[in-house]
């Protein structure tokens, strides 16, 4: 509970394909990093190009429409933007991450929302951490790079969001990867 309000659901169209994507709607998880100046992180499988619309929904009520701010050419992470005074009062506060490296063995929660908005948690363990290896993509898009990656035993594999230790402290972002294996 002590991670939910920074999390916001993330809503994603695109009005037509563009640079390869052709996939038309996106779901996810952003965690907000900056209550303040309304500044959302999501993955790139949410948010993977900057032309779209894009919706935040604070607390499963209160839907504001946001800006694709920056798009990490290496990484997964995608920087929404949001109209922080048009929250009025409703409870928001930033992320706090802990810059502890989670350790294979280690007790971790992934904590997220569903689509309705709902928080969803599931405990687990960190299997191993390994660096990211994605094939080459066909059509020259984003490729995850340079980066560990967590793989838990029985990890949730219908949210994503974040990994918390059992105080609720965040780790590491819970979230998904686009890449191409064959003809998918």
């Amino acid at each position: 509970a002590r991670v939910a309000p920074s999390l916001v659901v993330v809503n994603f169209t695109l009005p037509y394909s563009v640079t390869g994507v052709t996939e038309r709607s996106y779901n996810g998880t952003g965690l907000i990093v900056d209550a303040k100046r309304g500044l959302v992180l999501v993955d790139r499988n949410t948010v993977p190009v900057a032309l779209g619309d894009a919706r935040l929904t604070f607390g499963a009520s209160v839907e504001l429409p946001a800006r694709v701010v920056y798009l990490h050419p290496l990484h997964n992470l995608a920087l929404l933007a949001y109209d922080p005074a048009a929250l009025g009062t409703t409870p928001v506060r930033s992320a706090v991450l802990t810059p502890r490296a989670l350790k294979p063995g280690a007790a971790v929660w992934a904590v997220g929302l569903r689509q309705d908005g709902r928080v969803a948690t599931q405990g687990s363990t960190v299997a191993s951490v390994e660096p990211a290896q994605f094939p080459l993509s066909r059509t020259l898009q984003f490729r995850e790079a340079n980066q560990e990656l967590l793989r838990l035993v029985n990890g949730p594999e219908d949210f994503d969001g974040v990994l918390t230790d059992a105080s609720g402290n965040i780790h590491a972002l819970w979230s998904s990867f686009a890449y191409e294996s064959g003809r998918e």
